[in-house]
């Protein structure tokens, strides 16, 4: 492609960008309280597959944009699902039920039973705010436990939030409903497995963990000295990441195929090493990630002492 060509070619995506970013907030802007509820989280649905769309577009045009604009992309992009999570949480209408909370199983076992009730969890230590979605499913401030949802939660589709954790193993894939959107915060010293989902994995500020992921989209952000078993249909995306290593996705349950297709998922398209770094700016391939060796790689194999949380980080935690 020729410079006059390249030139061209990014102002024209620019305008583009610029347009369909600016529909898609007004089009957020537009929601309200009088929407029907079904027909309220169909918009939702349908703006979320929008910012996927416009993500995948920068991807694609990643090759001539200018790092200013592939760089000013992303964060619009960002601002547009914190816009949209805003949006969730202030027009989704509370829960009319609840349940009642349950006792440990186990020393070090807890079944968590929340199901967020309020807009907003404020982190006690840092003070900071994370908006959640009303219903739901949070579970967050938690230390040395194996975590796995109620079995009376079925049936259903759930976006899923894991905020404040620190060395738990968190199982989502002994469960009996459906998730679309998983979000991960401040996750440290964590093993987290989970059954393929139906939409997007969103990962900020995690430290030294392993991961088990299917999804449609995957995004990291400002994360390290992580290991992701993915599987993904679209490109990874980090960002203001380091030492993220990726290899394929595997679980040992006999329902994958079931899994995956419940979730509309491929399985025979896995993009886990098409990852695009949207800080690395040069042509070379970016040092924050990489692809793991064969002989590095640790399959999840589910222990028989679920409660022994110094064993399953010793087996599976980044060295």
């Amino acid at each position: 492609m020729l410079m006059t060509d390249t030139k061209e070619a990014s102002a024209d995506f620019w305008n583009e960008f610029q347009t369909e970013k600016d529909s898609i907030l007004n089009t957020l802007t537009d929601l309200n309280n009088t929407i029907p509820a079904l027909k309220l989280k169909s918009e939702f649905n349908n703006i979320l597959s929008r910012i996927n769309n416009l993500e995948k577009s920068v991807i694609a045009a990643s090759i001539y944009l200018p790092p200013h604009d592939k760089e000013t992309c992303s964060k619009q992009i960002k601002q547009l699902n914190e816009e949209l999570n805003k949006r969730k949480v202030l027009l989704t209408p509370k829960s009319k039920f609840s349940f009642k909370s349950r006792n440990k199983i186990k020393k070090n076992t807890e079944v968590i039973n929340n199901l967020a009730n309020s807009s907003t969890e404020l982190n006690k230590e840092t003070k900071e705010i994370i908006n959640v979605p009303k219903n739901a499913f949070l579970l967050s401030n938690k230390t040395n436990s194996y975590l796995i949802p109620p079995q009376d939660l079925h049936n259903t589709t759930k976006d899923v939030y894991l905020n404040d954790l620190e060395s738990c193993i968190v199982d989502l894939v002994n469960i009996k409903f459906d998730i679309a959107i998983l979000q991960m915060n401040r996750i440290n010293n964590c093993v987290v497995f989970v059954n393929p989902i139906k939409s997007s994995m969103i990962i900020d500020n995690c430290n030294n963990c392993y991961f088990v992921l299917a999804c449609h989209q995957f995004r990291m952000h400002d994360s390290k000295n992580i290991d992701v078993y993915l599987h993904c249909s679209s490109h990874p995306i980090i960002e203001d990441c380091s030492n993220i290593r990726f290899t394929n996705y595997e679980l040992p349950i006999n329902n994958i195929e079931e899994l995956f297709n419940t979730s509309d998922i491929d399985i025979n398209n896995n993009q886990y090493n098409l990852v695009e770094d949207f800080k690395w700016l040069k042509q070379q391939k970016s040092p924050n990630w990489d692809v793991m060796e064969k002989s590095e790689r640790k399959p999840i194999i589910f222990l028989e002492d679920k409660t022994n949380i110094d064993l399953w980080k010793k087996t599976y935690l980044p060295k």
